[in-house]
């Protein structure tokens, strides 16, 4: 379960590290979705640069992929959840 200081690191993380406006839901208290337009001039610009610091700040995509919509969407919870 994500705190409410672990939501807002995660938010803040992607807002200031990826490019691309997003919407957020943080309503589930597993993961933080963001969910990208598929229009191309807002496409969500991704690298395993940024998978890479999230892991060193201790979170963890869960999924990142086109939902029902065609808009992408990723999904970022607590790493130590997922640990096995």
């Amino acid at each position: 379960m994500l705190s409410v200081q672990e939501k807002h690191e995660i938010i803040n993380y992607v807002n200031d590290n990826i490019e691309g406006e997003s919407t957020c839901n943080d309503s589930d208290n597993d993961m933080v979705v963001f969910t990208y337009t598929s229009d191309s001039e807002n496409q969500a610009l991704i690298g395993t640069d940024h998978i890479l610091d999230l892991l060193k700040i201790g979170f963890f995509v869960i999924y990142a992929g086109l939902n029902d919509d065609g808009n992408f969407e990723i999904a970022i919870s607590d790493a130590v959840m997922y640990r096995s």
